[in-house]
Formats: C-alpha cells, sequence, structure tokens
C-alpha cells in the first residue's frame, strides 16, 4: 500500500506529538494540531484531534490516577458536559476560518501564560463554581477546537496544585471530555468516512510516541524542554492565526 507524502507529515507529527506530552505531560495537542492544519479543514482537523488527543490523556491519567481528587473531578465534570455541548454548537455553526483563528488565539494565550506564571504566586481556594466554570470552558474548548487541556491546566496552578495532582486531574478529566465529546461530534454529523481515515492513519504513530517518551522522560532537562515547547505553541499559534484570516477574508 503507497503512503502519500500528507499521511508521512500526519504519521510523523502525531508521534513527536505524543513524545512531548509523555514527557511534558501537556502540549501534544498544540504540538500537531498547527501542522495537520496544512493538510484537512478545520472541520476534520478538530474531531480528528480529538480522538488522538485522547490517547495521550488516557496515558496520564492512569499513570497519575492515584493522585487525582475525585470530588474536583466531579465538579469539573458537571460544567464539563454542557460546556461540550456548547462548543458542538460553535463546531457546527462556525466557519472555518474563524475556527482557525481561534485555535491560533487559544495557543498564543497559552504560550504567553505558561512564560509568565510563577511557581511562587499565592494560591487561591479551589471552589466548587469555580471548578464548574473551568470545566465548561474545557469542555467547550474540547469539542470546539480539540484543546480541552489549557482551561484545566490554568486552574490546577490558579489553586496551586502540585505537579502529580495537577496531572492526574488534567488527564482525568480531559479522558471523559474528549471521550463523550466524540459522541456529541459523532451524533453533529463530523465523523465521516474521511475523519475516520485519518484518525486510523494516525492510532499507530500516537500510540509509539507515548510508549517511546516512558524510558526518555527521566533523562530529559524537563524546564528547558518545556521553554522549548512553549516557543513551538506560539510561533504554531501564530501559524494557525495566520492560515485563519487567509480563510476568513
Amino acid at each position: 500500500m503507497d503512503i502519500s507524502a500528507s499521511e508521512l507529515i500526519f504519521m510523523a507529527t502525531w508521534f513527536i506529538a505524543a513524545f512531548v506530552n509523555g514527557i511534558t505531560g501537556l502540549g501534544g495537542a498544540m504540538v500537531a494540531v498547527p501542522v495537520i492544519a496544512y493538510l484537512m479543514p478545520p472541520h476534520t482537523l478538530i474531531p480528528v484531534s480529538g480522538i488522538l488527543a485522547l490517547l495521550m490523556s488516557v496515558e496520564m491519567a492512569f499513570i497519575y490516577r492515584k493522585d487525582c481528587s475525585k470530588n474536583m473531578l466531579k465538579w469539573l465534570c458537571a460544567g464539563g458536559i454542557p460546556g461540550l455541548a456548547a462548543g458542538t454548537l460553535v463546531l457546527v455553526f462556525i466557519p472555518a476560518g474563524i475556527l482557525q483563528i481561534a485555535i491560533g488565539l487559544v495557543m498564543v494565550l497559552f504560550s504567553l501564560w505558561q512564560l509568565k506564571n510563577k511557581a511562587d504566586h499565592i494560591p487561591a481556594k479551589a471552589t466548587p463554581a469555580k471548578s464548574i466554570v473551568s470545566g465548561f470552558c474545557a469542555g467547550s474548548l474540547c469539542t470546539a477546537i480539540s484543546f480541552a487541556g489549557p482551561p484545566l491546566a490554568v486552574y490546577t496552578l490558579h489553586y496551586g496544585a502540585k505537579q502529580r495532582e495537577a496531572f492526574a486531574i488534567i488527564g482525568a478529566a480531559t479522558t471523559i471530555f474528549y471521550s463523550v465529546g466524540f459522541i456529541f461530534q459523532a451524533g453533529a454529523g463530523f465523523f465521516d468516512s474521511s475523519v475516520l481515515r485519518w484518525i486510523s492513519i494516525g492510532l499507530i504513530p500516537t500510540t509509539v510516541g507515548i510508549f517511546t517518551a516512558s524510558p526518555v522522560a527521566s533523562k530529559v532537562n524537563i524546564r528547558l524542554f518545556r521553554y522549548i515547547l512553549i516557543d513551538i505553541i506560539f510561533l504554531g499559534g501564530i501559524s494557525c492565526f495566520c492560515k485563519g484570516l487567509m480563510l476568513h477574508i
């Protein structure tokens, strides 16, 4: 079976994205999306990215399962489920160019926030209301542009979660959001033959990337690697934003 250049780029991109996610615990989808945005339209890109990102979320949820706060997860899901429905409506009714611009903006803002946040900030108190709002934001971004992680990363830092607890919450919540989001997007008719084909192409390289990262993670300077990742996300966001402007004009 012949493999096209687009398929090779797609597979290599998701292998790298899964490898990066396995080392840093974040940013996998944000690494992949700017590249594959040039291979397919946003309404195909978003459900494909959501399913492949689910694989990375499952790995994180499993590794850090003992550190997950079930009470917080409950409130995040209370906001996340209606957020998934809202995000699906956005995906249905918003033009492709606007979606591409939104993806770019989220990536740029998230990378700038990562550079600005300080480890010694005074944490705020986590409350059910804040968890519901954070869950709604994560759920809506999950189905609208395939990025469930950024609102959860911001929220876990906001209330001062330790790294393992933050990874556990992000992994568990995004696993649930991507899984339920699949049902919403499928019900809206987004899982056509093209989406299923791209998912089948990406499953193996994503899985291999996840497992390849495990033995390497302990030998990598995580702080330096994250700064490089933030730069990649920022540049990728600029690329997505510009491509969205070209589609919209």
